[in-house]
C-alpha cells in the first residue's frame, strides 16, 4: 500500500510538471505564450505536485495506517472476510470490546480469523489502477517531451527556462530570428513612418515574407529582400497596435503618435563691442535672420516643446555637427564670435528619440558698425531769406547704436571773400539713443552773414566709434537776399501772377464764345440732347476757370505773405494786390460758380434752358470784363513794382556812393599824399574792394539802363524814356571806370569827389522815377471793379465801417500788419540772440542796438497808425502795446537780450494781436471781412503747437524752398545773365551770382507742397 502511494505521488506530480512543461514547449511553437499563461501553466504542474506531495505526507509521514484503516482497505475487496477483520481489530482494543465479553472468547475470535486470513492475498485488496496510470501517463508525456527534446533541444530547454521562471524576461525561442523589435514605438502624430524587419543569418528557419497587421486590421505582407522586408506605416493620430508574422514569430508593438518637439523659443544674447557701452542684447532669432555688429559676440539659446536627449548645430550646411549643451527641453551654445557671415542649423532629438520635423536654420549677418544718419528736416534743398529774418532750422540723426553728438555745421561764401566755416552744436545724446533731434534758430544778421551770400547747411551726426569722422547731411543751401533783390524776386512772381491770369482771362474769353454759339441755336436743338450735353460741357469748362483762377489767387496771397516781410516794397503794392487778390475770390468763389449752377439747371430743365442760357451768358460776360479789368490792373501793379525796384536799386547804388565817401574820409588824413604802394595792407585791401565795388556798379547801372529802354519800349511812357535820356547824358559807366582808376591810385579827394557826385545822381535818378510813380498812384481810387465803387469813404462813423475799406484803410491795415511781423522779428531775433551769443560778445551789443532801433520804428508805425484814424483800433489794447514796447526798447537799449526784453515783446506782440482782433470784431459787413481776408492772406501757416513769437526762428513765406541741386555755394560768380520771365514779356538782366538761386526761387514758390524730408536711417 505504501508503495502503491508512492507510485501514485511520483506519478502523478511527475505527470503533472511534464504536461505543463509540454504545454509550454509546444504552445511557445505556435504562438508568444503570455507571460500570464505560462504562470498558470507552470503553477498548475507545480500545484497537482505540490497537492500529491501533500497527500503522501498525510498518508505515511504525518500519520501512519491504523489497522481499522488497513481492515477496511480489505473490506473493499473482500467484504465478508473484511467485516470479521474489522471486528476482530476492535476485540484486540479493550477498550472497545464489550464489558460482558470475556477475553478467552476475545482470543478465540482472532484465531479464528486469524486462521481464515491465511488464503486470503492482502496486497490484492490494495487498488494500484490509478498509480498505474499515472505512471502510464508519466511515461506517455515523457516519451513526447523526449522526442520534442531530440527534435527541438534548444527550443525546449528554452521553454524549460521560460517554464522554471515563468515571470523573468526570457524570449521565446525560435526557429526564426530576427532583430530585436521594440515593445512600443513613439512616432510623429499623422506622419507615416518606416518598420525595418531584419531576419538573422543565424535564423533556422527562414521565411519567405512578413505580414503586418495594424489595429487588428491586415496591413501588408512584404518579401525578404535581402534579409529585410520594409514597411510603409501609414500616418497615425491616436494610438493603436502593430503585429508582426514571420515564421514562427509574432511580435505585438504598441503605437503611440505624438507631435514633434518643435522649437518654441530661439533667443540670441549679443554682445557688442565695448566701445558701444550697450547691455547685452536679448533678440528674437527663430524667425531665421540676425544681425550682430562686427567685433560682438552672440550666445544662442532655445526652448522646445518636450525634454531633450540630445542637441547639435552646424556652423555651415557641410560642417561637422557640434553637440550643445541641454537641459529639460531647453539647448544653448557656448559663446560664438566672429566676423564673417554664419549658416547655423540647430537639430535635435527628444526623449522619444523624435526630431523637429526640420531643423532650426538661422542666418547671422555680421555687419559693420555704419556711420550715423543725419538730415535737415525742416527744410530741403534750399530757402531763400532776408538779412533779418529768423529761421528755425530742425535737424534729426539716426544711429542703431547710439548718437554722440549732433552740431548744425555751415560754410558761407560770399563774393570777394574766402569761405568761412561755422559750427553749433544742437544736442549731445547716449549710448542708448538712437534718435536725436536738434534745432537751430539761424539769423544772417546774428552770424554776421552780410547779404549776397550764400550759406551751404548740413547738419553733422557723429556716433560711439573711435575714430570715425562725423556724419553729414545732404546740404542746404541758404541765399541771403538784399530788400531790393528780394523785391526784385517778387516783381518777377507777380508779373508770372498776372501772365496766369491772362491765360484765365483766354479761357474765359472762349467760354464766352462758346456760350455765344450756343445761344444761336434753334430753339429745337437747343431744348434737345446736344443742347443739353452743349451747356453741361459749358458749366464745366467754367468750374475749371474757376479752379484756375483760385490756384492763381493761392499763388498771390502767398506773394503778399512774401511781400509783406520786405519794408522796401510799399504798401501802396500790398493794398493794390490785396485788393486783386479779394476780386479774384469773389469771382473764383461765387460768380463763377453761379454763372456754371445756371448753365447746369439749363442743361437738366429743357423747359427753362433758353431762360438760364441768358442769364449765364450775362453773367459769363460780366465775370469776362472784371477779368480783364483784373488783369490790367495786375500787369499795371507788376509794372510799378518794377519802376520800384530800379529805383530801389538806384537808391542802393546810391548808399554804395555815400559809404565810399564816408570810408575815404577816414583815409583822408593819414594817406593824403601818398601813392598806392604806400598804403598800410589794411588800406590797399580796402581801396581795392571800393574799386571792386565801382566796378560791380559799372555793371549794375547798364543793367538798370537797359530795363528802363525794354521798360520804354513795351510801355512808350516818356517817364522811362526821361530817366534813360539822363543816365544816358551822365555817362554813369565812364565816370564810374574813372572813379575806379583813382581809388586803385589813391587819389583820395579825386574819388571823394566822384563818389559824392555819383551818389548825387543816383539819388536824382531814383526820386524822377518814383515821383513819377508816386504820381500815378494820387489818383484817386473807384473801389474794386464791378462793387460799384467806395461810398463813405474816410471810414467815419459806423455807416463808414459797414462799407468797404478805401484805398487808405487798407494801406493803414497792411502797415499794421507789417508791423506786428516785425514785431515778432524783433522777439524771435532777440531769443536767437540771447541764446546764442556770449553775455561777454562785443556782437551782443550791436544786435541790442539794432533791435532797439526795429523796436522803435515798429511803435512808431503802430503809432502812426493809431494816430491817422483810419482804422478803429482800440486805444487801450494799442496803447498797452505800445507801452510793452516803450519798456522792450528800454531793455534792449541797456542792452539786455534776455527774459525781461523777450516778455516784454512778447507782451507787446499779444496785445498787438489783441488791438487787431478787437478792432475787426468792432467792424461789420463789407469792412470786417476785408479785414479779415487780409489777416488771412498775411499770416503764415505756422507750425501744430507754435504760437507766434513761441518759437523763434518759425520764419515766414519768403523763405522760398528750393529744390535740391540747386544754387551756388562755391563763391566762384560769373558777371551776367539774362532770364526772360511771363509777364508782358519783359526780359530781365539779373546778375549771375543769383542765377541759381532765382530759377530755384520760382520752382518753390510755384510748389505748393512740403518739402521732402530726407530717409534717414
Amino acid at each position: 500500500m505504501w508503495a502503491t502511494d508512492l507510485r501514485l505521488v511520483w506519478g502523478g506530480a511527475g505527470a503533472a510538471l511534464v504536461l505543463s512543461l509540454l504545454f509550454v514547449v509546444l504552445s511557445d511553437r505556435l504562438w508568444e505564450t503570455p507571460l500570464w499563461l505560462r504562470t498558470l501553466v507552470a503553477g498548475a504542474g507545480w500545484g497537482v505536485a505540490a497537492a500529491l506531495g501533500l497527500y503522501y505526507a498525510r498518508r505515511w509521514v504525518w500519520s501512519k495506517p491504523t489497522p481499522e484503516t488497513l481492515a477496511r482497505v480489505v473490506k473493499q475487496k473482500h467484504r465478508g472476510f473484511g467485516d470479521q477483520l474489522l471486528g476482530v481489530v476492535e476485540l484486540s482494543h479493550g477498550r472497545q470490546r464489550p464489558a460482558d465479553m470475556s477475553p478467552a472468547l476475545c482470543a478465540a475470535a482472532i484465531r479464528q480469523v486469524s486462521a481464515a486470513a491465511v488464503p486470503v492475498d492482502f496486497n490484492a485488496a490494495v487498488s494500484t489502477e490509478r498509480a498505474s496510470k499515472y505512471a502510464r501517463a508519466l511515461q506517455i508525456l515523457a516519451v513526447v517531451l523526449l522526442i520534442a527534446c531530440v527534435l527541438m533541444p534548444a527550443a525546449a530547454l528554452n521553454a524549460l527556462a521560460r517554464w522554471l521562471v515563468p515571470f523573468a524576461p526570457i524570449d521565446r525561442f525560435t526557429f526564426t530570428r530576427i532583430d530585436k523589435l521594440p515593445d512600443k514605438m513613439v512616432v510623429a502624430r499623422g506622419e507615416p513612418f518606416d518598420l525595418n524587419i531584419v531576419l538573422k543569418s543565424d535564423s533556422r528557419w527562414k521565411p519567405e515574407s512578413v505580414a503586418l497587421t495594424l489595429g487588428g486590421q491586415p496591413l501588408a505582407e512584404n518579401a525578404y529582400k535581402g534579409g529585410q522586408a520594409r514597411f510603409r506605416v501609414p500616418g497615425q493620430t491616436q494610438p493603436t497596435w502593430l503585429v508582426v508574422k514571420t515564421g514562427d514569430i509574432s511580435r505585438t508593438i504598441a503605437v503611440e503618435p505624438v507631435y514633434r518637439p518643435e522649437l518654441k523659443q530661439l533667443d540670441a544674447l549679443v554682445n557688442l563691442p565695448d566701445y558701444l557701452r550697450r547691455d547685452t542684447q536679448k533678440l528674437d532669432a527663430s524667425r531665421g535672420f540676425l544681425t550682430v555688429l562686427k567685433g560682438g559676440n552672440v550666445t544662442f539659446q532655445g526652448e522646445t516643446a518636450r525634454k531633450l536627449l540630445n542637441a547639435t548645430l552646424k556652423e555651415a550646411p557641410d560642417a561637422q555637427a557640434l553637440p550643445m549643451a541641454v537641459k529639460g527641453p531647453g539647448f544653448s551654445t557656448p559663446l560664438r564670435a566672429g566676423e564673417g557671415n554664419e549658416d547655423v542649423t540647430f537639430d535635435w532629438r527628444d526623449e522619444f528619440g523624435l526630431g523637429p520635423a526640420a531643423a532650426a536654420r538661422v542666418e547671422v549677418r555680421r555687419i559693420d558698425d555704419e556711420a550715423p544718419a543725419t538730415a535737415i528736416t525742416s527744410h530741403s534743398g534750399g530757402i531763400a531769406m532776408l538779412e533779418e529774418e529768423v529761421v528755425q532750422i530742425e535737424s534729426a540723426a539716426r544711429d542703431d547704436f547710439g548718437i554722440s553728438k549732433l552740431e548744425m555745421t555751415w560754410e558761407q561764401a560770399t563774393r570777394g571773400a574766402p569761405s568761412k566755416p561755422g559750427a553749433r552744436e544742437l544736442g549731445t545724446g547716449d549710448p542708448k539713443a538712437t534718435d536725436l533731434r536738434g534745432s537751430l534758430s539761424f539769423s544772417p544778421k546774428l552770424l554776421q552773414i552780410p547779404v549776397d551770400t550764400s550759406v551751404t547747411m548740413r547738419s553733422a551726426a557723429v556716433d560711439y566709434k573711435p575714430g570715425r569722422a562725423p556724419s553729414l547731411s545732404e546740404p542746404l543751401r541758404i541765399f541771403v537776399v538784399s530788400r531790393s533783390t528780394h523785391a526784385r524776386l517778387i516783381q518777377e512772381q507777380v508779373e508770372r501772377a498776372a501772365a496766369s491770369l491772362e491765360e484765365v482771362v483766354r479761357a474765359q474769353e472762349a467760354i464766352v464764345d462758346a456760350a455765344k454759339q450756343l445761344a444761336k441755336m434753334s430753339p429745337e436743338d437747343l431744348a434737345g440732347r446736344k443742347g443739353e450735353q452743349k451747356m453741361a460741357d459749358q458749366a464745366a469748362e467754367q468750374q475749371q476757370n474757376a479752379a484756375r483762377l483760385e490756384d492763381v489767387r493761392k499763388e498771390a496771397e502767398k506773394l503778399l505773405r512774401e511781400a509783406l516781410k520786405n519794408p522796401e516794397i510799399r504798401t501802396s503794392r500790398l493794398s493794390e494786390m490785396t485788393r486783386q487778390a479779394e476780386e479774384m475770390k469773389d469771382l473764383a468763389s461765387s460768380q463763377m460758380p453761379k454763372a456754371s449752377d445756371q448753365m447746369n439747371q439749363g442743361s437738366g430743365n429743357p423747359d427753362k434752358r433758353q431762360e438760364k442760357l441768358a442769364e449765364a451768358n450775362k453773367q459769363m460776360e460780366e465775370i469776362m470784363r472784371r477779368l480783364q479789368e483784373l488783369q490790367n490792373k495786375s500787369s499795371q501793379t507788376a509794372q510799378d513794382m518794377h519802376v520800384d525796384n530800379l529805383a530801389l536799386r538806384l537808391r542802393r547804388l546810391a548808399g554804395m556812393e555815400t559809404k565810399t565817401t564816408d570810408s575815404l574820409k577816414e583815409q583822408l588824413q593819414r594817406n593824403l599824399g601818398l601813392n598806392s604802394s604806400q598804403l598800410t595792407e589794411q588800406d590797399q585791401q580796402a581801396n581795392t574792394a571800393m574799386a571792386d565795388d565801382q566796378e560791380n556798379a559799372r555793371r549794375e547801372t547798364a543793367d538798370i539802363q537797359r530795363e528802363l529802354q525794354k521798360t520804354f519800349d513795351r510801355t512808350q511812357l516818356e517817364k522811362y524814356s526821361d530817366v534813360a535820356g539822363r543816365m544816358k547824358r551822365a555817362n554813369p559807366d565812364t565816370q564810374l571806370g574813372m572813379l575806379s582808376a583813382l581809388l586803385r591810385a589813391n587819389r583820395v579827394s579825386q574819388s571823394m569827389e566822384s563818389s559824392r557826385d555819383m551818389a548825387r545822381k543816383y539819388n536824382s535818378w531814383a526820386e524822377k522815377l518814383s515821383e513819377e510813380n508816386n504820381n500815378k498812384l494820387s489818383k484817386p481810387s473807384n473801389g474794386l471793379p464791378g462793387q460799384g465803387g467806395n461810398k463813405g469813404e474816410g471810414g467815419e462813423g459806423g455807416e463808414g465801417q459797414s462799407r468797404e475799406m478805401t484805398p487808405e484803410q487798407m494801406e493803414a491795415m497792411l502797415k499794421l500788419l507789417r508791423a506786428r511781423a516785425q514785431q515778432e522779428t524783433v522777439l524771435n531775433q532777440t531769443t536767437a540772440s540771447d541764446q546764442q551769443l556770449d553775455k561777454n560778445s562785443p556782437h551782443r551789443k550791436d544786435m541790442a542796438g539794432g533791435l532797439e532801433s526795429t523796436q522803435g520804428d515798429v511803435a512808431r508805425d503802430v503809432k502812426d497808425v493809431l494816430e491817422s484814424g483810419l482804422l478803429p483800433l482800440p486805444e487801450g489794447e494799442t496803447g498797452e502795446a505800445l507801452d510793452a514796447m516803450g519798456r522792450a526798447k528800454g531793455e534792449l537799449a541797456k542792452p539786455e537780450l534776455g527774459q525781461p526784453a523777450q516778455s516784454a515783446e512778447r507782451e507787446a506782440l499779444a496785445k498787438l494781436d489783441e488791438a487787431i482782433a478787437a478792432m475787426m470784431k468792432s467792424c461789420s459787413g463789407k469792412c470786417s471781412s476785408q479785414m479779415m481776408a487780409m489777416c488771412r492772406m498775411m499770416s503764415k501757416p505756422g507750425k501744430p503747437g507754435n504760437r507766434p513769437g513761441t518759437n523763434p526762428g518759425n520764419g515766414g513765406d519768403t523763405n522760398a524752398e528750393i529744390p535740391p541741386g540747386e544754387g551756388e555755394s562755391t563763391g566762384n560768380l560769373a558777371e551776367h545773365r539774362s532770364i526772360e520771365r511771363a509777364g508782358g514779356g519783359a526780359s530781365k538782366n539779373v546778375p549771375e551770382e543769383y542765377r541759381d538761386m532765382l530759377e530755384s526761387y520760382y520752382k518753390a514758390v510755384d510748389s505748393a507742397s512740403a518739402p521732402q524730408v530726407p530717409a534717414i536711417r
